[in-house]
């Protein structure tokens, strides 16, 4: 009989390797960040409308990627 040998990340482990990926594979963590992580959720609606107003509804970059 064989046994699935799983490990159980503890968030310790995680945080350390963001933090390694964060110091030494930039295009991983982004990638990580994008993957995991909606930015949009965390910009309130005035924001997002101050930034357009300012800037004009039709930008080169929206204001997920400047931010």
């Amino acid at each position: 009989m064989s046994f699935n040998s799983k490990k159980q990340l503890s968030f310790g482990d995680l945080y350390e390797q963001a933090k390694d990926w964060a110091q030494n594979d930039k295009p991983q963590f982004l990638e990580m960040l994008d993957q995991y992580l909606d930015l949009s959720e965390f910009i309130p609606f005035s924001f997002y409308t101050a930034y357009y107003k300012y800037f004009g509804r039709k930008r080169e970059y929206d204001l997920e990627s400047m931010l």
